[in-house]
């Protein structure tokens, strides 16, 4: 398999760094809805998505690009990235999403703020 800085591929990479990287996912979903894990690759797919729209050739490219994106996996680093900043909401953290661990970045964002 392909991988790219410990990420399933250049695509999921490159996506979570330019558009998630340091965003805080509650301050657009809920995060602390039961299915959230399941919800989430698809919310953030559309939100991606939503952010090159339009009806040219530049919007094919990017959406082609990101077709190749594992959006589980950047839920699952958001995720992860929310319940190591708001440890006193326990009750997010199932054994599913403490068993991806958080991965480890170069920068912390709360220092970027």
């Amino acid at each position: 398999m392909n991988t790219y800085n410990g990420w399933t591929n250049y695509a999921t990479w490159r996506v979570n760094l330019e558009v998630f990287d340091c965003m805080n996912p509650s301050d657009y979903w809920v995060m602390d809805d039961a299915d959230i894990e399941k919800k989430l690759p698809i919310l953030i797919q559309d939100f991606a998505e939503d952010l090159v729209s339009g009806n040219d050739l530049a919007t094919d490219y990017a959406l082609a690009f990101m077709s190749e994106v594992n959006w589980r996996e950047i839920a699952r680093h958001l995720i992860d990235n929310h319940l190591e900043n708001h440890e006193e909401n326990d009750d997010l953290a199932t054994d599913d999403t403490r068993a991806y661990g958080t991965r480890n970045r170069e920068q912390d964002c709360s220092e970027e703020a």
